[in-house]
This record gives structure tokens, C-alpha cells and sequence, in this order.
């Protein structure tokens, strides 16, 4: 493989013989025209390392990128560009498997049921094809994908790889796969992002996440709004905006499909509540069915006063579903969950009055996906529904193994369930029809539930496997 110094990102680490330190690296190839990224990021295309132990060679082995040692970088340095020995999984399988053999490993694949590991499995073999295979794969595996439910399409998620693609505008037909562009908390900058939206490819993504980790800018926004290969998109998921990069958004047209909308509020953006009231009012949210609070951290005031937006029944006309979900933050799962005084903040806004916000009549479903374990205050107000007095349909999911590995944990287990989801001490709305969850029915909380109310349907649902991940 050739390695050229000209417009390549490289990451440096671990120890050299020839240069001080992994500045003198850096600034020696950036003479000869290189752009260096400072971690193993999404635009990171070769790995220059000396010795010593470093994850990032793991990451780059993971990823399939070129490890190029001192003796070849000090010739890639001193000549512009060096021949390195490594192969990329497509160029080793090139030659190695017939389109018949490729087609046969698929179909075994797609027997399976959908799931994370099987999506993975297509990815890799669609990484592994020749250029003149990589469309009539793509093809078949399409037509197959395309008929999966729209919870199962949630799988297809574009990998990090192909995303590090995108971003630098290069087109693949293997896009036609990407059902799920999820951003969140990547470190993608607005040029990237545009060079995303411009892949030709890029036309069957149904689920977008724009909240990555830095603020983007209104060309990012306006980009989107133009963009007509995104008419299939149905839900978004907005992280920092303001209220004139939003409007940029009902410019084209476009977005006319979308029925989801999912918001940080209090999170590190704080977005002003009257940039969520120039979102609310798009026209591209007519349609607008669900909205999902999320948090990764912190749970302040503001979701409530976004909330109290919503008395306007003009902002989001076709409102029927509200969601509060919680997120890991970090490396591990939220110590805040969504217990009964933060849904109250929420729909049932507690002023310093002692006032509660009025009742929505809209919504028609909750939803709650939360961490059984972390942090409760002593004083807990009851779950009171009452204030969506047209409630059908309450869904609990929880984020924790729901089989405890040990005999021994089972008690603490439903001990933990049971805080979080007091379904005995719930008011629930004579409206109420059915509760979904992926908690246990025969035993705990829900059994009694049953018990008390046996007039509301209990139905085993499991949470879908790409937030289910999360635990």
C-alpha cells in the first residue's frame, strides 16, 4: 500500500528513537503536507507509532487502518510518500471470493433474526467485497433490509468507518444501507457534516442525530433543509440550534416526513426555550407525532418550561406520544433516573406556588426508558398521570440486565424495580388501556399491578436492541 504525506491525516503515539518527542513527529510530517489529528477521530487515515504500549494500535487495527513504523516514516518523511506492507480487508478478499460465494454468506446471514451482531456480520462482508461486487451485493442486501420492520431498521447504523468516510465526501453505494446516521456525541465539525449530506449514496436514512459533542453552525442546518435525499427522514434528533438555523430547515421542503423529534433539554446546550418554540412552529413538525426529552446528565427545570410550550396546541398540532429517556453519560449509565419527581417536573410542572402546570390532552402515549439503579431522594412524590387525562398507552422500559446472573440478586433486583417503577402508588387516568415493559410480569411490581388494576392490559415488550445496548 501507498502512503502519501500530502493531505493525509495521521495520529502519532508511543515512544521514537530518531525524533524528541511526538511533537517533532508531528511538526516533520506536517512540513511535508500532512494534517494530524490528536486522537484516533473520525478523520484519523494512517497511525504513525514508535514503541511502547498504545490503545490507539488497537483502534487502528479495529478500524482497518495502515500502522506505518519509524523506519518507513522516516522515508515517507524524507521522500513524500513510502510503499508499506498492509492490506485492507477489502484488497485481501479481492480475488478470494466469487460474487456466488459472497452472495451464499449473505443469504446465510440474513436468515438470521435482525439483530446488532447480524448487521455488523453484513457490514464486514460488504468491507470485504471488490468494487465490481460491492453493488450487486449492496443490491440484494437492500431489498432485504428494506422490507425489515421500521424497529428493526434501527439496526442499521452506519459503523465509524464509514462515517469517517462521509465526512471526507467520499461516496460509496454501500450508503444505500444506512437506515440510522447517528452522530451523537461525535466530534463532527460543520464541513464534515455537509460532506455527509452531499454522499449521492446517502438516500434510504430514516433516523438522524445531529447532537454531537461541539455546537454546529446554520450552514450545517441549511444544508440539511436543502438536501432532498433526506424525504424519508422520520425522526431527528437535535442537540444545540438556535432559532434561525432551525427555520433553515423548512427551506427546501424536504423534511415533510418527519414523525419524531428528540431534544436535550438542560443538557450541556442550553438552548434557549424560545428557540424550541421556533422549532415547534416549523412547518416541517405538522406532522410530528412523537417528542422525546432525553438527558445524559442532570435533569434541571427547563424540560418543563419547554413543556409549557406545548399549552399553544399550534406547536406540534399532531402531538400523541411524549418520551423521557435517559442516557448513559460517559462511560456508564446516568446516577439520575427518571423517577417520579422528575416526570413531575416534566408533565406535571410543579411551580413555586405548588401549582401544576394544565393537563395535556393530546398526548395518548408515555414512554420511560430509565436505569433501575442510581440515585432516589428520600421524598418522593407518587407517578401521577392525571394530568394526561387522554393517556392509552403508559410503555417502562429499563436499562439493566432484566435475568440477574445470580440467585442472590434477584432480591436486590426487584427491590431496585420496584423503586424505580412504584406501580402501586401510581394515578393513573381512567383512560388508560395498556402498559408495555420489558420488566418482569409474572413477579415484582406488575404482578401487583395486576392485581390492583385488572381493567388495564399488561404486555411484555422488549426495548429495542440499539438503547438496550446502552446497559
Amino acid at each position: 500500500m501507498k502512503i502519501s504525506l500530502q493531505d493525509t491525516y495521521f495520529c502519532v503515539t508511543g515512544n521514537f528513537e530518531t525524533f524528541k518527542n511526538r511533537g517533532a513527529v508531528e511538526s516533520a510530517l506536517k512540513r511535508g503536507g500532512a494534517k494530524i489529528t490528536k486522537s484516533m477521530g473520525l478523520k484519523t487515515q494512517v497511525l504513525a507509532f514508535g514503541s511502547g504500549y498504545t490503545q490507539k494500535t488497537e483502534v487502528a487495527r479495529d478500524r482497518g487502518l495502515p500502522v506505518i513504523r519509524e523506519p518507513d516514516l522516516l522515508k515517507l518523511i524524507e521522500h513524500g510518500e513510502v510503499e508499506v506492507e498492509f492490506e485492507s480487508a477489502q484488497e485481501k478478499a479481492q480475488g478470494e471470493k466469487s460474487l456466488d460465494a459472497l452472495l451464499g454468506e449473505v443469504r446465510g446471514v440474513l436468515g438470521l433474526a435482525p439483530s446488532r451482531k447480524m448487521w455488523s456480520q453484513l457490514v464486514e462482508l460488504v468491507d470485504a467485497c471488490s468494487q465490481e461486487q460491492l453493488e450487486p451485493l449492496v443490491a440484494y442486501i437492500e431489498d432485504h433490509t428494506g422490507r425489515w420492520s421500521e424497529r428493526e431498521q434501527r439496526l442499521c447504523v452506519a459503523p465509524k468507518h464509514w462515517l469517517a468516510n462521509m465526512g471526507t465526501g467520499l461516496d460509496s453505494p454501500a450508503y444505500r444501507l444506512v437506515r440510522h446516521l447517528n452522530l451523537d456525541e461525535l466530534n463532527i465539525k460543520t464541513t464534515s457534516l455537509k460532506n455527509m449530506l452531499g454522499c449521492e449514496s446517502l438516500v434510504n436514512v430514516q433516523r438522524l442525530n445531529l447532537a454531537v459533542s461541539k455546537a454546529l453552525t446554520k450552514t450545517a442546518f441549511a444544508a440539511l433543509g436543502k438536501s432532498q435525499r433526506f424525504v424519508e427522514l422520520k425522526h431527528l434528533a437535535l442537540g444545540h440550534f438556535e432559532a434561525d438555523w432551525v427555520r433553515s430547515l423548512d427551506a427546501g421542503g424536504a423534511l415533510s416526513s418527519l414523525r419524531t423529534l428528540q431534544l436535550y433539554p438542560s443538557d450541556c446546550w442550553r438552548v434557549d426555550v424560545e428557540h424550541y418554540e421556533a422549532l415547534f412552529g416549523l412547518a416541517m413538525c405538522a406532522h410530528v407525532e412523537k417528542l422525546i426529552f432525553t438527558r445524559r446528565s442532570g435533569w434541571g427545570s427547563q424540560q418543563a418550561r419547554v413543556w409549557d410550550l406545548l399549552k399553544d396546541e399550534a406547536l406540534l398540532p399532531s402531538l400523541e406520544h411524549f418520551e423521557v429517556d435517559s442516557l448513559r453519560h460517559g462511560d456508564s449509565l446516568t446516577s439520575n433516573p427518571s423517577t417520579a419527581d422528575t416526570i413531575a417536573w416534566v408533565i406535571g410542572h410543579r411551580s413555586s406556588e405548588g401549582s401544576i402546570s394544565p393537563a395535556n390532552h393530546r398526548v395518548k402515549t408515555f414512554t420511560s426508558t430509565t436505569p433501575v439503579q442510581g440515585y432516589y431522594s428520600s421524598d418522593l412524590p407518587q407517578f401521577d398521570f392525571s394530568v394526561l387525562p387522554n393517556l392509552e398507552t403508559l410503555r417502562f422500559y429499563i436499562m439493566r440486565e432484566l435475568q440477574p446472573r445470580r440467585e442472590r440478586d434477584e432480591e436486590r433486583f426487584f427491590i431496585e424495580l420496584e423503586r424505580a417503577l412504584p406501580v402501586h402508588e401510581m394515578t393513573l387516568p381512567g383512560s388508560l388501556e395498556r402498559i408495555l415493559t420489558n420488566a418482569p410480569l409474572d413477579k415484582g411490581p406488575f404482578a401487583e399491578l395486576a392485581r390492583l388494576r385488572p381493567d388495564v392490559e399488561l404486555v411484555s415488550d422488549p426495548l429495542p436492541e440499539p438503547l438496550f445496548a446502552l446497559v
